[in-house]
C-alpha cells in the first residue's frame, strides 16, 4: 500500500476514530486502526466490537492495499507533524514507512486480515436529521441516563422515530429524572412504514456527539440489533440495547397547580452558589415560593460549612380553582432538589427564562424553556427529607 495525504486530514480522521479504542490484552488488534485504500480515498477504521467508526479522507493512491497500525502511536506521531503532504508506504511485514521532508519513520503494524469485520447494513435508511439538532438533543438528554447498567435500558438513550409527525424523540431517564427533546426529521426519499423505536448505548451517544460536527446531516439505518449513522465521510455503527424502554410518558404531568417563570442565567448562578453550602453527600437545595412577593427563596446549609439564602424575582401563576369568581392566591410550596441534577437540567435550557411546573413538594417538577417551540422538558423528582 502506498498513498499521499495531508497531515491535517489524517490527523482529523485519527482524532475522530481513536476515541472508541480501549486497551485489549485479549485482542491486541483492537488497539490498532485499519488503514485501507477505497475508491481513490483512504479509509481509516476503528472498533471495540460494540462500536465501529470509519472515516474517509482524500488521498493520492499510488498502490492499493491495507494494514493496521497502533492507534495511539500513529495519532500522537501525526499530530506532531507540520501540515504538509506526507508519503506513506507499507512493506510485506506490515511496517508503515512515513516520509516527510527530512523525517523518515517506521511504525510496526499487524496484518489487516486479523482486524474484525465492521458490519454493513443492507437495510434502507429510516430517516435523516440535521447534525446540529441531533447533537444538541443528545447533549440535552444524555446526562439523565442511568450510570449503573443493572437495568440496561435505563443506561441507554431512547430514540423514537415518529413518521406521522416527521419527528425524532430523544429521551433518557434514570428513574429519578427524565429529559426529552423532539427534533424534526429531514424530508427525504425513505420507505417509512410503522413508527420505530430503539435504545442506543450511552457510549455510542457519546461518540456521536464527538463526530457530528464533521458533517451537516446524518442518515440513520436500523437493523434487528444494530444502528448505522452515515454522514459525509463518516460511518458509525453500533449494537443496540435489546430491551423494552419504560413507558415514561405516563409520568409527565399534564397540568400544574403552579407555574413559576424565572430568568435562567441568574437562577443557574444562585443554584451554583447554593451548591457550595450544600452537604456533599445529600446535595440538597431548598426551592421555596413566596407568592405574596413574587419571589423564589433558594436555601442550602451544611453543618461543616454554613448556610446560604438567596432570593430571585419570579412570575408565579396559580391554577384557578373551579367555581367561585375570586381567584385564590394559593399556598407556598417548598421543594428539596439535588442541586447537581437541577443544574444539569438548567444548563441545557437555552432560553432567557425557564418555566417550573409544580404540583406538590413530593411530586415531579417539570423544567422547560419559556419558548414552547424548543420542544424540550426535564423532569426531576424532589427529595423527601
Amino acid at each position: 500500500m502506498e498513498f499521499i495525504c495531508t497531515q491535517e486530514n489524517l490527523n482529523k480522521a485519527l482524532l475522530a476514530v481513536e476515541k472508541i479504542i480501549t486497551k485489549n490484552t485479549t485482542l491486541p488488534i483492537l488497539s490498532n486502526v485499519l488503514l485501507e485504500t477505497d475508491n481513490s480515498r483512504l479509509k481509516i477504521s476503528a472498533t471495540n466490537l460494540e462500536i465501529g467508526v470509519s472515516y474517509w479522507i482524500g488521498a493520492k493512491i499510488e498502490k492499493e492495499g491495507s494494514s493496521t497500525i497502533p492507534a495511539r502511536v500513529l495519532s500522537s506521531y501525526i499530530a506532531k507533524l507540520p501540515n504538509k503532504k506526507i508519503n506513506f508506504k507499507t512493506n510485506e511485514n506490515n511496517v508503515l514507512n512515513i516520509f516527510l521532508d527530512e523525517i523518515t519513520s517506521n511504525i510496526k503494524g499487524m496484518d489487516a486480515r486479523e482486524f474484525p469485520i465492521i458490519p454493513k447494513l443492507n437495510e434502507k435508511p429510516v430517516g435523516k436529521v440535521k447534525n446540529i439538532d441531533f447533537k444538541n438533543a443528545l447533549l440535552s438528554t444524555i446526562m439523565a441516563s442511568a450510570v449503573s447498567e443493572v437495568r440496561p435500558e435505563l443506561s441507554g438513550i431512547y430514540l423514537f422515530f415518529d413518521f406521522t409527525n416527521k419527528a425524532l424523540t430523544i429521551a433518557a431517564t434514570d428513574s429519578h429524572r427524565l429529559a426529552e427533546k423532539v427534533i424534526p426529521l429531514v424530508k427525504g426519499d425513505f420507505e417509512q412504514g410503522e413508527n420505530v423505536s430503539v435504545i442506543l448505548p450511552k457510549n455510542t451517544a457519546q461518540e456521536l456527539i464527538r463526530v457530528l460536527d464533521n458533517a451537516a446531516y446524518t442518515e440513520i439505518t436500523i437493523s434487528a440489533n444494530q444502528i448505522l449513522f452515515s454522514m459525509d465521510g463518516i460511518n458509525l455503527i453500533s449494537r443496540l440495547i435489546d430491551s423494552k424502554y419504560p413507558d415514561y410518558k405516563q409520568i409527565i404531568p399534564q397540568a400544574f397547580e403552579m407555574e413559576v417563570a424565572l430568568e435562567t442565567k441568574p437562577l443557574i448562578n444562585l443554584i451554583r452558589i447554593a451548591g457550595l453550602f450544600s452537604d456533599t453527600q445529600l446535595m440538597n437545595v431548598s426551592f421555596k415560593t413566596d407568592i405574596a412577593n413574587s419571589l423564589i427563596i433558594i436555601k442550602s446549609e451544611s453543618e461543616q460549612i454554613g448556610s446560604n439564602e438567596a432570593k430571585i424575582k419570579a412570575r408565579i401563576k396559580i391554577k384557578e380553582k373551579e367555581g367561585g369568581n375570586k381567584k385564590e392566591t394559593g399556598e407556598d410550596i417548598e421543594i428539596i432538589f439535588n442541586h447537581k441534577q437541577l443544574l444539569e437540567g438548567l444548563s441545557v435550557i437555552f432560553s432567557e427564562k425557564v418555566i417550573f411546573g409544580i404540583n406538590t413538594s413530593s411530586a415531579p417538577a417539570v423544567l422547560k424553556p419559556e419558548d414552547a417551540n424548543a420542544n424540550y422538558l426535564y423532569i426531576i423528582m424532589p427529595k423527601v427529607v
